[in-house]
C-alpha cells in the first residue's frame, strides 16, 4: 500500500510514518519545505496547502492519504487547500482518505474558538467530497499543554486558567489509532480517542512545577466568557470509556529531563 502523509514531519504525522514503515507501507510525505529531513525510504513531495501547490503530484499512485498538515493563522489553508486535495485524491481513486481533528469542535461555545470553527468546516469539506472518508478525533496533545505553560517560565508566578479540564493525550498514541483506521475501507467517523485521565489544569500545572523543582507561586485565573467556558464545562472531553492513550501527562514530562532547571 502507497501512503501519503500530509504534515508528515510534525509531532503526529512523524509517529504516524514511523508505524507504517514498519507496517511495510510506501510511505510519501508532503512538506514546504524541498530539503525537509524524513526517514530513510521516505519520499519527500513539496507542497504547499494554502496553494494546492504540488498535490498532483503527492497524490499519484497513493492508494491512502493520513492528511495531517494545518495552518493555525490561515483558515482558507485548512479549507479550501483541503478540496484541492480531496479533488486530486477524487481523480486519483484514493480509497481511504484520513482526517484528524479535534474533539468538541462541533459543541459550544467551544466550537466558537477560530481554530476549531475551521477544523469543523473543513469536517464537512471531507464529508461532502465524494472520496471515501475516515475522520478521527482526538483530545489535546500532551505538547499543547506544555507551550502553555512554559508561556510562565520568566515570570514570577505560574498562570493557569484553573477550572479547565483535559484529557492529554501522546500523539504516538494517536498514531497507533490512525494505522489501525487507514487499513481497509474508509470507516467514516470513528469513536472519540483521548488520554489516559482526566485531569484539571491546576493538577497539570503542579506536575510540571514538581517536574522543574520550580516554587513559584501558582496564579489561577477563571474564564466566564468567550470558548474559555467551553474548556471549564469540559466540552473538549472525549467520554471516560474513550481514555485510551497510555502515555500520561506524567510519563511525558519524565521524558523531558532538560525541563527540570527551575525557573
Amino acid at each position: 500500500m502507497t501512503v501519503l502523509v500530509t504534515g508528515g514531519t510534525g509531532a503526529l504525522g512523524s509517529e504516524v510514518v514511523k508505524r507504517l514503515l514498519a507496517g511495510g507501507a510506501d510511505v510519501r510525505i508532503t512538506s514546504r519545505r524541498a530539503d525537509a529531513t524524513a526517514p530513510d525510504g521516505v519520499e519527500v513531495v513539496q507542497a504547499n496547502l494554502g496553494s494546492g501547490e504540488g498535490f498532483e503530484r503527492a497524490v499519484d499512485g497513493a492508494d491512502a492519504i493520513v492528511h495531517l498538515a494545518t495552518s493555525f493563522t490561515r483558515s482558507h489553508a485548512d479549507v479550501d487547500g483541503t478540496a484541492q486535495l480531496l479533488a486530486k485524491a477524487k481523480r486519483a481513486g484514493v480509497v481511504n482518505f484520513l482526517f484528524t481533528s479535534i474533539v468538541g469542535i462541533d459543541r459550544e461555545p467551544i466550537g466558537s474558538y477560530p481554530y476549531y470553527r475551521t477544523k469543523l468546516e473543513t469536517e464537512r469539506v471531507v464529508e461532502a467530497s465524494g472520496v471515501p472518508w475516515t475522520i478521527l478525533r482526538a483530545t489535546q496533545f500532551h505538547s499543547l499543554a506544555l507551550r502553555a505553560l512554559q508561556a510562565s517560565d520568566r515570570l514570577p508566578w505560574q498562570w493557569i486558567v484553573s477550572d479547565a479540564r483535559f484529557q492529554l493525550v501522546d500523539p504516538g498514541d494517536v498514531a497507533e489509532h490512525v494505522i489501525d483506521a487507514i487499513e481497509g475501507r474508509a470507516k467514516g467517523r470513528l469513536p472519540d480517542i483521548a488520554g489516559p485521565k482526566e485531569e484539571s489544569m491546576e493538577t497539570i500545572a503542579r506536575a510540571y512545577m514538581r517536574h522543574r523543582g520550580s516554587r513559584k507561586p501558582l496564579l489561577k485565573t477563571w474564564i466566564d466568557f468567550g470558548f474559555g467556558r467551553g474548556f471549564v464545562a469540559g466540552q473538549n472531553l472525549a467520554p471516560a470509556d474513550r481514555q485510551v492513550g497510555k502515555v500520561s501527562w506524567e510519563d511525558f514530562l519524565s521524558l523531558r529531563p532538560v525541563l527540570r532547571a527551575a525557573a
